[in-house]
């Protein structure tokens, strides 16, 4: 968590020290805000930070910024 009250549910760290948030939602719905912990840690974790995905209910798979994704919960299981 950071000073702002950010978080991310899950980061996870490769062998090679690069990091990948994830955020789950329990929204069909995606917004901007809802990246924030995943931003703060793609600053926090500068060149390391790879990617960052949101988990959510909807059906899209969303680009909101260059590393960073909404991703259908349910491709986890296709």
């Amino acid at each position: 968590m950071d000073h702002l009250g950010n978080e991310v549910d899950t980061v996870l760290e490769a062998a090679d020290k690069r990091v990948v948030g994830v955020e789950i939602k329990a929204s069909m719905d995606v917004n901007p805000s809802d990246f924030n912990g995943l931003r703060s840690l793609a600053l926090n974790a500068g060149q390391r930070f790879h990617r960052g995905f949101l988990l959510y209910t909807g059906n899209e798979v969303i680009q909101y910024d260059k590393n960073l994704w909404a991703v259908p919960v349910a491709s986890l299981w296709l």
